[in-house]
C-alpha cells in the first residue's frame, strides 16, 4: 500500500475496525480507511458486479481467493456509483505476487531516494530524476514503477540489457524513436477519457496524430535483432482505419468542446454542410431580401436588422409610414422609427436560427457516433500504450548509458556475489560541484565476504558508499547499465536499509525505537539473496547497550543468514570480530590529517579506522574553539582512564572486543588479499601510508 500510495481506501465494517491497529495507518504512511456499502463486499454481490466487467478467464483468476472477488466487486460498485457509467477500459485484473519482483520496503525506498529526495520530498536529486529520459508519460510511469519493483527474472533482465546495448550502438534508430515519441500524447490517459466520455475533439485529434506516428516507430525498429525489441516492434499495431476516420472527421482547428461548433470537417456530412451553408450565407440572403423590399416598396431607407430579443425586423422612419404595404406586420414602435416583419421574413428567420442549433446538434451526433468506433479499440490502445512505454524505457536507459558512460552489468543466478569495480553513486556524482567523485570497489558474496564492516569518520562517505552499492544493484535489475567499470550482480530478491536517524513524533516513537523496529523487520524478512544496508546500529542508546546490540546483530547475521550486508559503525571495538564472525571483513573510508585538520579521501580500503575523528569533524562544522579545545582535553583523559577495560572479564569467553588488535596480523591479512594488478598508483600510495600507520612507523 505504501508503494501504491492510494488516495482513498474503501472497506467494510470489519476492515474499518481492524485498520485502526494497522501500523501504516497509525503512523500516517497511508490514508485512513473509509467505510463503504457493506452489501457491496458480500461475495454474491461482488461476483455479480465483477461478471459485468471481466471475462470468464479473469474471473477464474479472481476466484482463487474469496477476498479478491469481494474487494474487486466492491471497487467496481464504487466506481459505477461515483462515475454513473460503466467504464470500458476496466476489463482486466491481475494478482500482485509477493515474489514477482524485488521487494524494496518503504524505508529502503525513502533512504535510497529512489523517487524523491529526503530533503524536501521533491523529485530532484532522486534516482528516478537522474535516469528518467523518457519521452512519453506512459514511459515515465512505467519507469517509476520499475524502479520501485525491479525485475528478479534473469531472462527478463538480460533481454532488456541486450535491447539497451543494441540501442546504444544503433543511434539512428534510437533518435527516430525519440523524435516520434516526443510528439505523442498520453495514450493511456486518453483511453481513460474515452471511457469516461470526457474526451474533447482536440484530444481525439491528438490521439489520431499519435496513432499516425506508430508506423514510423515500427520502421525505425525494423532492423533490430535483440529479442525484446523484435517482440515489441511486432506488437506495434497500425490503427490506420481509426486515425484516417478521426483526421477525416475532426477539424484541425477543433474547439475544446463540441458544443462550441466547428469540430467536424466540412464535407464529412451532407446534412451538416447544408445547415452550415445556410448559417454562413445569412448576410447575403438578408442583403438580397433587403434590396428586393426596397425595390418593391420604393422606400430607399428601408433596412433589415437583427437583435437577440426581436430577431430579424424591417425598420422604417415615421415619415415613411404612409408607404408601408399591407403585408407588413408592426412589431415595435420607437421614437423615430417603426419596426415590422413579414411572413417571408419570419420563415427565413426560423430557418436561419434553427440552422445553427441543428448544426450543433448534428455535430454532437456525428462526434458521438465516431467516438463509438474509437471506443471499440480501447483494448488495442491500452496494449499499444504498454508497448510504447516499454520501448520508451529501453531508449531512456540507452540515453543514460551513453551520456554518462555506464557499462553493462553481468547478472544472473550463476553469480553469488555483488562484485563492483570503480562503482559510483550516479546522483551524487552529477550534483557534485568543484569536486571529483571518487569511485570505489565492492565485493560481497555468500561466503568469506558476505559482511562488510565499515568504519571511518562522519562525512567520510560511508552512507554514500553503501547507498551506491544498492543503487547499482537496483539499476542492474531494472535492465539499465550501471555507473561502474565492471559489475557482476547476483539476482537479489530484497533490499533493506537501516540508514539515518529521526524521531517518529506522530506515533510517539523515539529515534532508537524507530531504529530497532526497522532492524527487527530486516532480521525477520531477509533471505540468502537479500542485500542489507545497516548504518550506525545502536547509536540511539548508551554506549554499552548499543555496542552489545550491534555485536549481537552481527552474530545473528552469521548464524541465520547468508544475506549480503554492508554494516557501518563507530563502534571500533566491533572490528575485532573479523576472523571470529565468519564472512566479516573490515573496511574503512580513508582520510588524511593535514595541519591539524582532516581531508576526506573518500576511498574505501581493507582494514579498520584507527579512530573516529569526531572532534576534527566538529571543527569543520564550525564549533567554537573553546568547545573543541575542552573536548580534546576530555578525550585525552577518558582515553588514559581506559574505562572500557572494566568489563573485560564479562566477555572473556568470547573474543575481547576491547583489546587492541594484533596490528601485524591485520597487515598480513590486507597484504594477502591485495590484488596488485587491480591497484592504481594513487591507491597503492594510500595503502602504503595506512600500513605504515598500523605498523607504527
Amino acid at each position: 500500500m505504501t508503494r501504491i500510495k492510494p488516495a482513498e481506501i474503501i472497506c467494510n465494517n470489519a476492515m474499518l475496525a481492524a485498520s485502526v491497529d494497522l501500523s501504516i495507518v497509525k503512523y500516517g504512511m497511508v490514508c485512513p480507511f473509509t467505510l463503504y456499502s457493506e452489501p457491496s463486499f458480500e461475495y454474491s454481490n461482488s461476483l455479480a458486479k465483477a461478471s459485468e466487467y471481466f471475462e470468464p478467464n479473469v474471473l477464474s483468476n479472481l476466484k482463487k481467493a474469496e477476498g479478491c472477488v469481494n474487494a474487486s466487486g466492491a471497487l467496481l460498485c464504487y466506481i459505477y456509483a461515483t462515475q454513473k457509467r460503466k467504464l470500458g477500459h476496466i476489463n482486466k485484473s491481475s494478482l500482485i505476487e509477493p515474489n514477482a519482483s524485488m521487494y524494496i520496503d518503504y524505508n529502503a525506498r525513502k533512504n535510497l531516494e529512489l523517487t524523491e529526495n529526503m530533503t524536501d520530498g521533491t523529485r530532484r536529486g532522486s534516482l528516478l530524476w537522474f535516469i528518467d529520459k523518457t519521452s512519453t508519460k506512459c514511459g515515465a510511469r512505467l519507469l517509476a514503477k520499475t524502479v520501485l519493483e525491479p525485475h528478479i527474472n534473469e531472462v527478463v533482465i538480460n533481454n532488456k540489457l541486450d535491447a539497451v546495448g543494441e540501442l546504444i550502438i544503433n543511434s539512428k534508430s534510437k533518435d527516430k524513436v525519440v523524435a516520434s515519441f516526443k510528439d505523442m500524447i498520453d495514450i493511456e490517459r486518453a483511453v481513460g477519457k474515452l471511457s469516461y466520455g470526457t474526451i474533447s475533439p482536440r484530444e481525439v485529434l491528438k490521439l489520431a496524430y499519435s496513432l499516425k506516428l506508430v508506423p514510423d516507430v515500427k520502421v525505425a525498429l525494423s532492423g533490430v535483432r535483440s529479442s525484446n525489441l523484435v517482440d515489441l516492434s511486432n506488437k506495434l499495431v497500425d490503427f490506420k482505419e481509426i486515425y484516417t476516420l478521426i483526421i477525416g472527421a475532426i477539424s484541425s482547428e477543433a474547439p475544446q468542446f463540441v458544443r462550441e461548433g466547428g469540430a467536424i470537417n466540412d464535407g464529412f456530412d451532407a446534412e451538416l454542410d447544408e445547415y452550415r451553408a445556410l448559417t454562413r450565407s445569412t448576410s447575403g440572403i438578408i442583403s438580397n431580401l433587403e434590396a428586393a423590399e426596397r425595390a418593391e416598396t420604393g422606400i430607399k431607407t428601408l433596412k433589415i436588422n437583427y437583435t437577440r430579443n426581436f430577431g430579424y425586423y424591417i425598420e422604417l422612419t415615421h415619415a415613411q409610414t404612409a408607404n408601408v404595404p399591407f403585408r407588413y406586420i408592426r412589431r415595435q414602435t420607437l421614437k423615430n422609427a417603426e419596426r415590422y416583419t413579414t411572413e417571408e421574413l419570419k420563415i427565413l428567420e426560423d430557418k436561419i436560427l434553427q440552422a445553427n442549433d441543428r448544426a450543433l446538434a448534428r455535430e454532437e451526433q456525428l462526434f458521438k457516433a465516431m467516438l463509438e468506433k474509437v471506443v471499440a479499440c480501447i483494448d488495442g490502445f491500452l496494449a499499444l500504450s504498454h508497448v510504447i512505454a516499454q520501448i520508451d524505457v529501453l531508449v531512456s536507459h540507452s540515453l543514460v548509458a551513453t551520456e554518462y558512460g555506464f557499462v553493462r552489468p553481468e547478472i544472473g543466478e550463476q553469480f553469488d556475489c555483488i562484485a563492483i569495480q570503480e562503482g559510483r553513486h550516479p546522483v551524487v556524482e552529477s550534483l557534485l560541484k568543484g569536486e571529483q567523485f571518487v569511485p570505489n570497489d565492492t565485493l560481497l558474496d555468500t561466503g568469506e565476504n558476505r559482511l562488510m564492516l565499515i568504519t571511518g569518520p562522519n562525512m567520510a562517505g560511508k552512507s554514500v558508499y553503501m547507498r551506491q552499492v544498492a543503487i547499482i544493484t537496483i539499476l542492474a535489475h531494472i535492465g539499465c547499465f550501471v555507473p561502474a567499470k565492471k559489475a557482476q550482480i547476483s539476482v537479489t530478491d530484497k533490499i533493506f536499509t537501516r540508514v539515518g536517524a529521526s524521531d517518529d513524533l506522530l506515533s510517539g516513537r523515539s529515534t532508537f525505537m524507530v531504529e530497532m523496529s526497522e532492524v527487527a523487520t530486516i532480521l525477520s524478512n531477509m533471505s540468502d539473496r537479500t542485500l542489507v544496508l545497516m548504518d550506525e546500529i545502536g547509536r540511539g542508546t548508551s554506549t554499552y547497550d548499543g555496542l552489545s546490540i550491534a555485536w549481537a546483530i552481527l552474530e545473528y547475521l552469521e548464524k541465520y543468514s547468508k544475506a549480503k550486508v554492508l554494516f557501518s559503525t563507530h563502534y571500533h571495538e566491533l572490528t575485532d570480530l573479523e576472523g571470529v564472525v565468519m564472512g566479516l571483513k573490515n573496511y574503512k573510508l580513508t582520510l588524511r590529517e593535514v595541519g591539524g585538520s582532516i581531508v576526506f579521501l573518500r576511498k574505501i580500503m581493507r582494514g579498520k579506522a584507527n579512530r573516529s575523528f569526531g572532534i576534527e569533524v566538529a571543527a569543520l562544522a564550525g564549533l567554537p574553539q573553546d568547545v573543541l579545545g575542552r573536548a580534546k582535553e576530555l578525550l585525552h583523559k577518558l582515553e588514559s582512564m581506559d574505562f572500557k577495560r572494566q568489563d573485560k572479564m564479562a566477555v572473556a569467553s568470547q573474543v575481547s572486543i576491547f583489546n587492541a588488535p594484533n596490528s601485524q596480523n591485520e597487515i598480513i591479512k590486507i597484504l594477502n588479499e591485495l590484488d596488485i594488478d587491480q591497484v592504481s598508483p594513487r591507491h597503492a600510495l594510500d595503502i602504503l601510508m595506512d600500513l605504515k600507520e598500523k605498523a607504527g612507523v
